[in-house]
């Protein structure tokens, strides 16, 4: 079990873990996902704490596979936060009518929110915020899709800009969904138990979204998410302390359990920097954060590389 070598040392655990950077185009082994805490009090205007995990082997997933990286930071409780692409960009929208862009650096020793650039953008009223890095989708309560497109989606200081609105049946859906992700131009919502799928494009500053398909139904989750296409992840919550926070993991064709549970006592808002494809690792190769191991298997006693392979 992953779980029990790390608590043996037998596992190599530098700083902090994500995937390879998404502007080499090459497939993942383990993807960045984040979950936002509840508030710790009653008061709203409190932080909530984000705190970072590691998918490891996103595409088939095992028992403990959902490593905790021990990063954490603060994040206003009024902003939202969103997060996609691959390229451990993380955005806040907050109350003031700002957008925050944050470059995850955690791997390298850095902090999980280094300050990147702010944007004077007002989507606080915004039912849902989802992106794939290269487009960002502001989603009003009355199924307004607006589409934004960020210039530089590797380093998140480009320009946001405009491109187009659109609205449909699926956009309202959307909407008053329980959950809303994106991976890649595949864009998926999940409500009352059936998670749908649809496809953005965006042509001459018009965003339309097309072939809008039923993937699952009964599904038990509160909440799903993508790390990459193919797979979904899903988080089921009870009131028992013991077992809430189940993270269940899923192939999309057809819809097919690979893992039940992947971690469980995860509890939160759930979003992961989703890859642009995902790949097993070896079968012989240990969960990592920064330092890749060496041939023998254990962790290399040598600094980060500046690209290493899981970032």
């Amino acid at each position: 079990m992953i779980a029990a070598a790390l608590a043996a040392g037998s596992l190599a655990v530098p700083l902090a873990a994500a995937p390879s950077s998404a502007a080499d185009g090459d497939c993942v082994t383990s993807v960045r996902t984040y979950v936002w805490e509840p508030y710790k009090v009653s008061n709203i205007a409190a932080p909530r704490v984000l705190h970072k995990y590691m998918d490891w082997a996103p595409k088939s997933g095992t028992a403990d596979s959902m490593i905790d990286t021990l990063a954490t930071a603060n994040v206003k409780g009024t902003s939202k936060v969103f997060t996609g692409g691959g390229n451990g960009i993380i955005y806040e929208a907050t109350l003031n009518g700002q957008v925050n862009a944050f470059k995850d650096n955690t791997a390298t020793g850095g902090s999980l929110l280094t300050p990147v650039k702010t944007y004077s953008l007002n989507w606080s009223q915004a039912a849902r915020i989802v992106t794939n890095g290269t487009y960002i989708l502001v989603l009003a309560s009355d199924g307004t899709m607006d589409v934004y497109e960020q210039s530089a989606p590797a380093s998140g200081n480009g320009t946001l800009t405009k491109v187009g609105s659109t609205t449909s049946g699926d956009t309202r859906e959307m909407a008053d969904a329980d959950d809303v992700w994106m991976a890649g131009n595949g864009l998926s919502w999940l409500k009352s138990g059936t998670i749908k799928k649809a496809s953005l494009l965006v042509l001459s500053g018009k965003p339309k979204v097309l072939y809008p398909s039923e993937v699952a139904t009964g599904v038990n989750a509160s909440q799903a998410w993508s790390p990459g296409a193919g797979v979904v992840n899903t988080q089921t919550t009870t009131s028992d302390p013991d077992t809430t926070g189940q993270i269940g993991k899923y192939a999309t064709g057809p819809w097919t359990q690979l893992d039940g549970e992947v971690r469980s006592g995860i509890v939160g808002d759930v979003m992961a920097d989703a890859g642009p494809c995902l790949a097993d690792p070896a079968d012989d190769l240990q969960p990592y954060f920064a330092t890749p191991p060496d041939e023998t298997g254990g962790g290399e006693a040598v600094d980060a590389p500046e690209d290493p392979a899981q970032t």
